[in-house]
């Protein structure tokens, strides 16, 4: 999504909100660390307060610990 769409959807979002401005973010391995930070910056500035990381586990080969 460009950062100009994804600013307006944020805003959008957490406008209507009064109290659950808690957002989940998601990255897949890929991505630049930059364009995670600058998605949270958007973020704050649309008015999530916090934001929460999702990560994968890595399923582990059976008899390797």
């Amino acid at each position: 999504m460009p950062t100009h769409q994804l600013q307006s959807t944020l805003l959008a979002i957490y406008a209507a909100r009064t109290k659950d401005k808690i957002m989940f973010l998601k990255a897949d391995q890929g991505i630049e660390f930059a364009r995670v930070q600058a998605v949270i910056e958007i973020a704050r500035k649309a008015g999530v307060r916090v934001i929460g990381a999702i990560a994968e586990q890595r399923q582990q080969l059976p008899g390797r610990h």
